[in-house]
């Protein structure tokens, strides 16, 4: 969702470089914000395509994974044969509708999609809050002690701060 130099800008290093340690401290941790970040709200916001089974109950929407919804390429409704066209839904970001405020039938449906945030599209507070928490993130593991100087060998769990979580909360999935 965001890169070193986004990290590096807003730590104020633009003309400082990251050393080769703190670098690879800086990716790890990128990667390991943007999966917590992902596991907490239940959805997965780096961008891809996606096939996946989903179960609704007879609601007006379908909600996948992904978020946020670029394209659907196929709706099978997998406990018949019908095959749902792109000219009979409609999306926002996270879910899928039929038109005309339809209830999906019941049941079983095989998703094929598009989604997720490019480095380029992801809103800006969202890359704020993950800036933020990344640099959060480096600078407690650079407080703790360490067994040996190579930062880039050191690893711990990664545990999101509750300003974060707190942030998060309105992309958790219902």
């Amino acid at each position: 969702m965001v890169t070193k130099d986004d990290i590096q800008k807003h730590m104020g290093r633009s003309d400082v470089p990251f050393s080769t340690e703190e670098g690879t401290v800086i990716d790890r941790l990128i990667g390991a914000v943007s999966s917590a970040a992902e596991g907490y709200c239940y959805k997965v916001f780096r961008s891809g395509s996606m096939t996946e089974r989903v179960t609704n109950y007879g609601t007006t929407f379908i909600e996948p994974t992904g978020y946020p919804i670029k394209s659907v390429e196929e709706i099978k409704f997998i406990t018949s044969d019908g095959t749902y066209s792109s000219s009979e839904i409609e999306t926002d970001d996270k879910n899928i509708y039929l038109l005309r405020g339809r209830e999906w039938p019941k049941g079983k449906y095989h998703l094929e999609y598009t989604y997720g945030w490019d480095t380029s599209d992801v809103p800006d507070d969202m890359k704020l809050a993950v800036i933020n928490e990344v640099i959060s993130q480096f600078n407690l593991q650079r407080s703790e002690p360490r067994p040996t100087e190579n930062i880039s060998a050191w690893e711990r769990e990664i545990t999101l701060t509750a300003k974060f979580k707190e942030y998060l909360n309105r992309y958790v999935k219902a």
